[in-house]
């Protein structure tokens, strides 16, 4: 049992707690209450809202425990101050502004990187696509103006194709370089052949139509009568600019007006020889001159050409005397002799050795002299005619290979010369005899073989217009 000095001590021990919270109640009711009643009644609320939950103090409702100025109430993150309505929205899998959207879900992420879909892996892209993560197919760079289209793209060469190829908005000749444009070539006198010297590079011809053209080898531009097309006349001008003035024959004296005499004694009327029916042909008036009137001939009158056919074993000794006259006077020689080969005084004479004679016929091939293109058109290889064929000709060698020239060969190695213009032009021998292709047309155009060999050959010796 307590006694009742026990309790007066512990009486007197518990007054100043109880004074001390007699003051704190006075004062929160004095704050509570206000005006007069802070006394009273404050003294009583005090007492009895100061002890409680009430606005006179105590826990607070809506508490922002991470520090970041917003409450539990707005926060969607109270534990992490980096979480609030007004922090920015970054990449990393939260709704870090809490508006209920997490990362580019959002309208605005900070970190989110700007990306463009790739869809021909050119390497450019077109549509933007905003996004924390690259997407498929996305790379860094824009600007593609066909992504569906890998040639098209920033820093592709411009082509002429009526596409904007590098994405500048210029095509094709707008653009400052395009790659294999082709060249044109102005066109002054319109022939349809350009001036090499006066070019331009573009897709399209540059000017009015017709000023530039693709070709280049007009050698005259001022004049459309000379381009490559034109004909080559005899006016001392490249016509057809192949570098060569006027035609390889016609440009002489008109073969009418020349004069030829032939020796033959292997042909009869029936059987024309090649060399008068090649007169014929060419308009030249020609003597018929055969064995027995040959000496008459050549003493009445001079000729121009004189053409030995001769098949036999030797050369009577007018026919020698008259090769010898002829060529003293500047005349022209045409040689045919199989045993050329025999007569040194006469190789000397024509500057050319016949090294030895053929007994087995061959056939006859041209060389780049053009002379079985002259004017018609010969077969080569020529072939002999294989009833007529006997011993037909000499491998000849020139003895001046400055002042003669090889026009056709035997055998097709081009060592074995046939024909040979001696003498610069003067002489031309024959190292095949005609005789043996008398007949033949392998080429089937109505002329014999060697009646067109003739015309080329004395179209050749005298450059005279048909």
């Amino acid at each position: 049992m307590r006694t009742p000095s026990l309790l007066l001590a512990l009486s007197i021990s518990l007054l100043p707690l109880s004074l001390a919270c007699g003051d704190k109640d006075t004062g929160d009711g004095g704050g509570d209450g206000g005006g007069t009643d802070g006394g009273t009644d404050g003294g009583t609320d005090g007492g009895t809202d100061g002890g409680g939950t009430g606005d006179g103090g105590g826990t607070t409702t809506d508490p922002d425990a991470d520090g970041d100025g917003y409450p539990a109430s707005e926060d969607c993150d109270d534990g992490n101050e980096d979480v609030n309505p007004g922090a920015a929205e970054i990449c990393d899998g939260i709704d870090n502004d809490c508006d209920d959207r997490v990362d580019t879900d959002d309208d605005i992420v900070l970190d989110a990187g700007t990306w463009y879909i790739d869809g021909d892996a050119d390497g450019f892209g077109d549509a933007m696509v905003v996004a924390c993560e690259q997407p498929k197919n996305g790379v860094d760079v824009a600007g593609d103006c066909d992504d569906g289209n890998d040639e098209i793209h920033p820093g592709a060469d411009e082509v002429c194709d009526l596409v904007d190829n590098d994405c500048d908005t210029l095509v094709d000749d707008a653009d400052d370089v395009v790659i294999g444009a082709p060249t044109w070539y102005m066109d002054r006198d319109g022939d349809g052949f350009g001036d090499a010297d006066a070019s331009m590079v573009a897709c399209e011809p540059p000017g009015s139509a017709g000023e530039y053209v693709a070709d280049d080898q007009d050698c005259d531009d001022r004049l459309e009568e000379i381009n490559p097309d034109a004909e080559e006349v005899c006016d001392g001008i490249d016509n057809d600019c192949d570098g060569a003035l006027d035609p390889e024959t016609g440009c002489g004296v008109d073969c009418g007006e020349l004069s030829l005499l032939s020796y033959y004694d292997s042909y009869s009327d029936s059987t024309p020889a090649p060399v008068h029916a090649a007169a014929e042909h060419l308009g030249m008036p020609y003597a018929d001159g055969a064995a027995s009137d040959f000496d008459t001939l050549w003493a009445a009158a001079s000729y121009d050409i004189l053409v030995i056919d001769v098949p036999g074993s030797s050369l009577p000794t007018g026919v020698d005397t008259a090769i010898s006259e002829q060529i003293a006077a500047g005349g022209i020689v045409v040689l045919s002799w199989w045993q050329l080969y025999s007569d040194t005084d006469m190789q000397a004479l024509l500057e050319v050795d016949a090294t030895t004679y053929i007994s087995t016929p061959e056939d006859l091939h041209s060389l780049d002299s053009g002379l079985f293109e002259l004017y018609e058109s010969v077969p080569d290889p020529m072939v002999a005619d294989g009833d007529e064929a006997g011993i037909n000709g000499s491998y000849l060698v020139a003895t001046d290979s400055s002042s003669s020239e090889a026009l056709a060969w035997f055998d097709e190695r081009g060592t074995n010369v046939s024909i040979l213009a001696t003498l610069d032009g003067q002489v031309l021998l024959n190292g095949f005899l005609p005789w043996d292709y008398k007949t033949g047309d392998n080429d089937r155009d109505g002329m014999v073989d060697a009646t067109e060999l003739y015309v080329n050959e004395l179209l050749w010796l005298t450059d005279c217009s048909p």
